[in-house]
């Protein structure tokens, strides 16, 4: 089980003057979340974490534990999850899904279910400090293979892959139409040919792999539109759920 431990400030004296130090900007997301909080750091006691499972599966129960001293009077515990709140309409904001107060010392057991896979944007808060945001890993665990692939509307298109087996060197291969400006698939190679791009990579089982691509048409004389994508395939197999679907772009 991973701890994630609270900042804290220490204030020391010292005999000679120093000069101040500038805190520097810590990003801790693998994809590049960006915080939805305006909070700023605020001091915590040391020793106070909240304790994330390894793993965490889809609609099963998951157990998070926080860990703090004993105080007098309560201590108030709160986690809150970045989304749509079931009880508002279509609004994206922070909710509660747990707010209890405990007499006492830790640690104390918080239990919720994800019901689907993803990465979910989490903070929490122990006692009377700020909250402490971190990112949350949602896996399909025995899950079957899946791939979507989904138009963001802005010329960007958004594919997710997840394995049901641990697949070692999976030669993965995009094809897009001929003539496509591709953008967004720094990591993978193309030899030469624009419309091919492939990335050798060891999968892991229901671990779910996204890639979103740029994608700009060819439109050559009076062409009013045109497809942009082809194809995905995973050891030369492919995984288009119809054989049929295209990306389809006008041409200005």
């Amino acid at each position: 089980m991973k701890r994630i431990y609270l900042l804290f400030m220490a204030v020391a004296l010292a005999a000679c003057s120093a000069e101040p130090v500038e805190n520097e900007g810590v990003t801790a997301l693998d994809a590049n979340l960006e915080t939805k909080s305006d909070n700023k750091a605020t001091m915590q006691d040391v020793g106070e974490s909240f304790d994330v499972p390894d793993l965490i599966c889809a609609g099963e129960e998951a157990t998070f534990t926080f860990n703090f001293s004993d105080k007098p009077g309560n201590t108030n515990l709160k986690v809150q999850l970045f989304g749509d709140d079931p009880e508002t309409e279509e609004v994206e904001e922070w909710y509660n899904i747990f707010n209890e107060q405990f007499g006492g010392g830790g640690p104390e057991n918080f239990n919720y279910t994800f019901e689907e896979a993803g990465e979910y944007l989490v903070r929490y808060q122990i006692g009377g400090g700020g909250f402490t945001e971190l990112s949350v890993a949602v896996v399909n665990c025995g899950c079957e293979e899946s791939f979507t692939y989904v138009d963001n509307g802005d010329m960007t298109y958004t594919f997710t892959y997840a394995p049901e087996e641990d697949m070692t060197a999976a030669e993965l291969v995009f094809t897009f139409a001929q003539g496509t400006e591709v953008s967004g698939l720094e990591t993978w190679y193309n030899n030469g040919k624009a419309q091919t791009w492939h990335l050798e990579e060891n999968l892991t089982a229901c671990q779910i792999y996204t890639w979103t691509v740029e994608l700009k048409a060819n439109c050559p004389g009076n062409t009013i539109e045109n497809n942009v994508w082809t194809d995905f395939k995973v050891n030369d197999v492919s995984k288009k759920a119809n054989p049929e679907d295209k990306f389809i772009q006008p041409c200005n």
